[in-house]
């Protein structure tokens, strides 16, 4: 009895224990990629059993591997093939259109630095709006927002920039802005200077042969 504790069966042993075949790795690479110096890189690895598994296993001559493996053409490659012989669309670039939206952000600017709620809208598209945060913003919420931030930068040393110049890009919905404003202020309470930087994608948009106001003020940052 003691010397079957001590030597279980064999059969006993696999029911717990993985066996050999399962503890092995489910890949070695050939005999001539080991003897390479250094790491191997995928490359390498591909190279040692990609074309196998697209060749016949009745062949067995190397040669025949990669001719097999480099004439399969599935569906996928076909059609990028297609895409690449497409001739390349042009870029979508309108000078006119892009000095119009960037006249419009620095009119919008120079209102706000002046506390002009009037001028700044006029920036402003009738249809403006936006869905952020669970709030639906239209143009009555817009200007109320404006009101507010006016109200607390109003004063004689009140100066309203960009610290970028402005890049516009064109999309199918008009054209897009990525504006950081940099609002220096005295602050009331404080009676010093403060500085605020806000972040914006902004969306322009215009009607054929109308002006392009703003549509939308994404925050972002």
């Amino acid at each position: 009895m003691l010397e079957e504790k001590l030597n279980p069966p064999a059969a006993h042993i696999s029911e717990h224990e993985p066996s050999a075949e399962l503890l092995t790795p489910w890949y070695l690479p050939e005999s001539h990629f080991e003897e390479l110096p250094g790491i191997l890189c995928a490359t390498d690895l591909l190279a040692a059993w990609q074309p196998d598994a697209v060749a016949p296993l009745s062949s067995s001559s190397p040669d025949a591997r990669w001719d097999t493996y480099f004439s399969a053409t599935p569906a996928s490659s076909l059609e990028a093939t297609l895409a690449l012989s497409e001739p390349a669309r042009s870029e979508v670039w309108n000078p006119t259109a892009a000095a119009s939206a960037v006249d419009c952000l620095y009119r919008f600017i120079h209102a706000l630095e002046q506390s002009d709620i009037d001028q700044a809208m006029s920036c402003i598209a009738a249809d403006y709006h936006l869905f952020e945060n669970e709030i639906d913003m239209d143009i009555h919420f817009l200007r109320m927002r404006l009101e507010q931030f006016l109200d607390e930068w109003r004063g004689p040393e009140c100066r309203v920039s960009l610290t970028e110049i402005p890049d516009p890009v064109f999309f199918t919905r008009g054209i897009l802005i990525q504006a950081t404003l940099q609002i220096d202020y005295l602050h009331k309470i404080k009676q010093a200077m403060n500085t605020v930087l806000l972040g914006y994608l902004i969306r322009f948009d215009a009607e054929p042969g109308q002006e392009w106001l703003i549509h939308a003020f994404h925050r972002v940052g």
